[in-house]
């Protein structure tokens, strides 16, 4: 593409002229001046506008704004969307404090006279998003935004129809927490001022999510917001221990990261720590006040039995997503780029997922993935939303299905799983996931899942129906007989249950159930123990009648003000002589 010729101003009794354009000429009440960085920049962008909101055109748009107080002269200057390189007008001057929409020659018509601009075949704006560039006539750079489309940061307004707006002219533009969605039923506010004021998303402190390596010489530094391009003090803030000496801090790959080059190699089978003092900023301005830490290590291969299942819902709430939630019972660091979710159990639909991002997932930690983790926010506010990943899943059905974990030929944990398994009080386990009991019992042992209790998941957090050695045993109750007749003979005519809890005063609730989840008794719901406790079961359903002769179960709940509770299931058998 040949450059546009230049057109170079004069000032004629204080009209601003182009001699090389027949004498045009304009008023001109300030000598414009040739911007420099942060004196012009993107503050709209509308990338997706359809569907339309119906009351700003459905038209592709950018939006620019002059920070300065003088009139700003931005002939010649140029517009970068991706690899697409386009100039603006040889006659733009933009006053102090005004804006202009940039967009198609061909609708300059359907927005506000005289603040638009028609850029000369105006590049297409890509939904997922893109990088955009401001250039000066030196060729510096003026404004940069890598928008994508998490940076709207609202599922309802993310497919369409709305802008992205920035919140502050004065903070960097490739800051994500500095861009929002437009919040209005206009969709947008090309021209005028947004109406987000500056601090309506708030300035939270930043802090370490991820430390990976790049490779033995490099580790990126991940944060839970956006940071400020690192400056030589930062490496006075960073010590890495046990470790090399850290040589420099560079940007990263994406606002949300720093590269740190080390000056020697890392040491495979060795957990590190990286160790941030208070005084980091984030790229919204905020310092950090606390101290902050991360280990890391070299990843290392995985063998069977090192990543397990831990938790998985499968029926989700209407509008919300499945997740798994994986344990690492190994010893070293791994790399979950690459760990292949699948069903074994389909033949169609998804039925595998190959993780795709840097994830170092340390011994004894847990990992969520779904594939909308906000709709898991919703529904379990109390969920640990530093462990999330968000990611495609397998097709999960509702009623049975496989969760199997691999990398490359190595089956990791494999889980078939079934909507039988959830607890027979559960009468709609929609929402509810089924939960690991104990961890070093065999995955597919029926006896080792639970449904869940609570909000009915635990995403990032201890399940609730985690087994704990020193107090989840047996010797909390005796059932006896194994066998009752209740048929007042005066020989084992009740099902006796005697409790013995070893720490804390628990509350108990004890159903009976047949073997198909039928439940037939509720023989206590809410009932506060002591030191000791007995019930008795006659054999009588609730309605009244005796119970046919069989199998049935005795479920068991006891829970406590601590939050601490675990479920027992025992099975007796009620005969007729």
């Amino acid at each position: 593409m040949s450059k546009p010729q230049k057109f170079f101003p004069l000032w004629v009794a204080g009209l601003l002229c182009w001699p090389l354009l027949r004498g045009y000429c304009q008023s001109a009440p300030n000598q414009p001046i040739l911007p420099r960085p942060g004196n012009v920049v993107i503050t709209e962008i509308m990338a997706n506008p359809n569907p339309s909101q119906g009351i700003i055109p459905a038209r592709e748009y950018l939006e620019i704004f002059n920070t300065t107080t003088d009139s700003l002269f931005l002939a010649d200057c140029q517009l970068h969307v991706g690899r697409s390189v386009r100039f603006f007008p040889p006659d733009a001057i933009l006053p102090p404090g005004e804006y202009r929409i940039l967009g198609a020659p061909a609708d300059t018509a359907l927005f506000p006279h005289g603040a638009f601009w028609g850029i000369d075949r105006f590049p297409q704006l890509p939904n997922g998003g893109t990088c955009l560039r401001l250039v000066s006539t030196a060729e510096s750079a003026l404004d940069s935004v890598c928008y994508t489309d998490s940076w709207y940061r609202d599922p309802n307004r993310d497919g369409g129809g709305w802008s992205l707006e920035r919140l502050s002219p004065q903070l960097p533009g490739y800051c994500p927490e500095n861009w929002q969605a437009h919040p209005t039923a206009a969709g947008g506010s090309p021209g005028s001022p947004n109406p987000l004021p500056q601090n309506t998303l708030g300035r939270p402190e930043p802090s370490i999510r991820q430390v990976i390596p790049l490779d033995p010489w490099r580790i990126a530094l991940y944060s839970t917001q956006g940071l400020a391009l690192p400056s030589p003090a930062a490496a006075s803030l960073l010590t890495l221990s046990p470790g090399p000496p850290i040589t420099a801090i560079l940007p990263g790959n994406s606002p949300y990261e720093w590269w740190i080059t080390l000056a020697d190699s890392l040491r495979r089978k060795t957990l590190y720590t990286l160790a941030l003092e208070p005084g980091w900023k984030s790229c919204m301005e905020t310092t950090s006040s606390q101290p902050v830490q991360r280990k890391f290590g070299l990843p290392e291969p995985l063998h069977a039995g090192d990543l397990r299942i831990n938790e998985l819902l499968f029926n989700p709430f209407p509008g919300a997503a499945d997740f798994i939630e994986i344990y690492h019972a190994g010893q070293f660091p791994a790399q979950m780029r690459g760990i292949v979710l699948e069903n074994t159990q389909l033949s169609n639909g998804r039925i595998s997922q190959t993780l795709q991002e840097d994830y170092l997932l340390l011994p004894g930690e847990l990992l969520v993935i779904s594939p909308d983790t906000a709709s898991l926010g919703r529904y379990y506010p109390q969920l640990n939303q530093r462990v999330m990943l968000q990611h495609p899943l397998p097709t999960w059905p509702d009623k049975q299905g496989n969760a199997t974990l691999r990398q490359e030929a190595i089956i990791l944990d494999s889980f078939d799983y079934s909507a039988d398994w959830h607890s027979p009080w559960r009468t709609n386990p929609e929402g509810i996931s089924l939960e690991r009991i104990q961890l070093d019992e065999p995955t597919q042992d029926p006896e080792n899942w639970e449904s869940a209790g609570g909000p009915g998941a635990t995403p990032g957090l201890p399940n609730s129906q985690r087994a704990s050695p020193a107090e989840n045993t047996a010797d909390w109750f005796i059932v006896d007989p194994p066998y009752f007749t209740p048929n007042n003979d005066g020989n084992q005519d009740y099902l006796t249950v005697h409790f013995q809890p070893r720490t804390a005063t628990y509350t108990l609730n004890i159903r009976i159930f047949t073997p198909q989840g039928r439940a037939v008794r509720h023989l206590a719901s809410n009932l506060l123990l002591g030191s000791q406790d007995t019930l008795t079961w006659n054999g009588h359903t609730d309605d009244g009648r005796l119970a046919p002769p069989g199998i049935y179960i005795v479920w068991m709940e006891f829970f406590n003000l601590q939050g601490q509770r675990h479920v027992f299931k025992w099975s007796c058998t009620l005969v007729y002589e």
